[in-house]
């Protein structure tokens, strides 16, 4: 059975992507329900196997089932928008369900709250203080300052 992953963020969802996954549902397909790997141009984007199609409608499963879609954008890992990036904050971002405590739980996602409740909150500071974390109200202000 082909397994399908689809956005499930808000502007994929405007693009029709709960009638693509309905379609493809229909077609046979396991449909999981993932975040946005970001490149809205190609909402509702579709990925089987690693390999992208987009923007896909309803009418353009059949095509991309069998092979035949020119809609492929290839490897979605190596497409040129994707494939320059250092991917820190979205390293997630088209893996796992944006809602699921789980699938954030098995990609280490509680790993830093973890460590942090383990240590005293003056090295909690001082290890941010040395990560150069900063603020995003515009003057980029050290978070460890703040805290």
């Amino acid at each position: 059975m082909t397994t399908v992953c689809i956005s499930d963020d808000s502007l994929a969802l405007a693009c029709g992507a709960d009638a693509v996954a309905a379609s493809f549902a229909a077609a046979g397909c396991t449909v999981e329900r993932v975040s946005s790997w970001g490149m809205h141009w190609l909402e509702p984007l579709v990925e089987i196997d690693g390999i992208g199609f987009g923007p896909v409608l309803s009418r353009d499963v059949p095509e991309v089932l069998d092979g035949t879609s020119a809609k492929s954008i290839g490897l979605i890992a190596e497409h040129r928008f994707i494939a320059r990036q250092q991917r820190l904050t979205f390293a997630r971002a088209g893996k796992t369900r944006p809602l699921s405590l789980d699938d954030y739980q098995a990609t280490g996602g509680w790993a830093g709250l973890t460590r942090a409740l383990l240590l005293p909150p003056e090295q909690v500071v001082a290890e941010v203080l040395q990560s150069g974390l900063r603020g995003r109200g515009g003057a980029g202000f050290p978070a460890g300052i703040k805290w």
